[in-house]
């Protein structure tokens, strides 16, 4: 979908992260309409990329830890466990010990 693609900043390359350059939530996420809807732009650049949207129960994760970014090669599925082993396994996590079950 080219309306999503001329606003992200690829100018880094493949290996960089790409940058969304529109509307963004507080959280730094980009956010993108489709159909009237307001989306999440790295669920949507997901889709774009693999042809499917990603299952409702999983989140679009970043390797990157960059929420900004929509480069695929830097996005994984993942449950909210998934992200917050991730998030303490970088030091990214704010707040006291996590017990994984």
């Amino acid at each position: 979908m080219k309306r999503f693609w001329v606003k992200v900043d690829k100018s880094g390359g493949p290996d960089a992260c790409w940058p969304w350059l529109a509307a963004s939530e507080y959280d730094g996420r980009g956010i993108f309409t489709v159909a009237g809807y307001c989306c999440k732009a790295p669920r949507v650049a997901w889709q774009l990329a693999y042809g499917e949207p990603p299952p409702n129960e999983l989140l679009v994760c970043h390797h990157c830890d960059n929420p900004n970014c929509v480069n695929p090669a830097h996005l994984f599925l993942g449950t909210r466990m998934d992200n917050v082993r991730d998030a303490h396994q970088k030091q990214r996590y704010r707040k006291g010990p996590v017990i994984y079950t």
